[in-house]
């Protein structure tokens, strides 16, 4: 059976697409200081007791810091890292407590003003920055605390993925695929790392930040590219009410949604379009993990 021809030229770009990727200095340097940051943290994972928060202040600052050194990053874009891992310690202090989230998240609320301000982007992608960091700050942070903490690193992995396959101009992503991919199995045994707020708030900065500051020019690519959290919203939920059966699931299904997302982006659809979609697809997956949570109520009530 002969194979289309679109679909050898898709794959060719494919392949094509990942040796250019791997042929950029940026992403051997995310790897190399990425196996640097997984090795600390699989020392402190094993030589200390308690829970080994420094996953994503690790990503987040090195990241960062190697943003920093190889490109031309805005003074102030850079001030606004630093405030979004301020706003994240102002929870880690001060806990769930009202006044400490009000808190932080005005103050993150100011960390995306200051990454917007040289960033080129439209007025209303600007404004779509604030909301987009914060979920998917909460999202990590909530992750690390559920019992798809362990999945983390390679939600993340997939996350910078696709905002790499959707904003492919910007050479800074290359940095953070790097170090994702190095440190996706950090939140596995035996480093078994997690996120603390700070390093949470950071690294969502870092995700949105670098997609804003790579896209702005073709603004449906940007909001493609926030949108490759994927699932992550809803792993908490489902984490508590899944199994472990269902994680696996999950990891598939976020993989899934990113592709399509970032499919949709290639073929055109407007922004607004996607977003709904994806809206759709979470609404569905918080519904089915709530149906899925009552049904084992039900069950355990009836034993």
């Amino acid at each position: 059976m002969a194979v289309p021809i679109s679909y050898d030229l898709q794959v060719l770009e494919v392949f094509e697409s990942v040796g250019d990727l791997l042929a950029q200095d940026g992403f051997w340097w995310g790897v190399s200081l990425g196996l640097v940051a997984w090795t600390v943290l699989a020392m402190r994972g094993s030589s200390a007791a308690g829970a080994n928060y420094g996953w994503a202040l690790l990503f987040g600052v090195g990241a960062v810091a190697t943003i920093a050194l190889r490109f031309e990053v805005p003074i102030l874009a850079l001030a606004g890292f630093v405030v979004l891992a301020v706003s994240g310690l102002i929870v880690d202090l001060g806990g769930p407590r009202i006044r400490a989230m009000a808190a932080a998240g005005v103050v993150a609320i100011g960390g995306a003003v200051l990454l917007t301000l040289e960033s080129g982007a439209p007025v209303w992608l600007q404004l779509l920055l604030a909301p987009t960091l914060l979920l998917t700050g909460w999202s990590v942070h909530a992750t690390s605390r559920s019992g798809a903490a362990d999945y983390l690193g390679l939600l993340v992995a997939l996350t910078a993925g696709g905002i790499w396959v959707t904003v492919p101009e910007t050479d800074m992503v290359v940095v953070v695929v790097g170090f994702a991919l190095a440190m996706a199995s950090a939140t596995f045994p035996p480093a078994r790392a997690r996120a603390s707020a700070t390093g949470a708030l950071l690294l969502s900065g870092l995700l949105a930040g670098v997609t804003l500051l790579g896209g702005f020019l073709r603004p449906d690519s940007v909001v493609a590219g926030w949108l490759s959290i994927g699932l992550l919203p809803v792993v908490p939920a489902v984490s508590r009410s899944w199994g472990d059966t269902g994680l696996g699931v999950l990891v598939v299904a976020h993989f899934v949604v990113i592709a399509v997302l970032t499919r949709m982006v290639d073929a055109g659809v407007p922004s607004w379009v996607t977003a709904a979609g994806y809206g759709a697809i979470v609404i569905s997956a918080v519904a089915l993990s709530r149906q899925a949570k009552s049904d084992q109520l039900s069950v355990r009530s009836s034993d």
